[in-house]
C-alpha cells in the first residue's frame, strides 16, 4: 500500500483561501488531512507556520512602500 505524509504551508493555505474565498475559513486539519491521500495510507501530517520578528516586518513593510 502507498504511503503518504502531508505537509501544510500554514501562512500560504491561509492567505490563498483568503484571497480565493475572500474570507477567513476555520479549517479542521485533522479532516481535511484524512480526505487527501484517498486510498493510500496516511502516515502523517506537519504542519508548520513562522513567526515574523518585528524588525523583519517592519523592514519588509518600507520596502514594500520605496516599490
Amino acid at each position: 500500500m502507498e504511503r503518504v505524509a502531508i505537509f501544510i504551508d500554514g501562512s500560504n493555505f491561509y492567505h490563498g483561501m483568503r484571497d480565493n474565498l475572500g474570507k477567513d475559513i476555520n479549517i479542521d486539519f485533522e479532516k481535511f488531512s484524512k480526505l487527501l491521500p484517498g486510498s493510500r495510507k496516511l502516515v502523517r501530517t506537519y504542519y508548520y507556520n513562522s513567526r515574523v520578528r518585528i524588525e523583519d516586518g517592519i523592514r519588509w513593510n518600507w520596502g514594500q512602500a520605496e516599490n
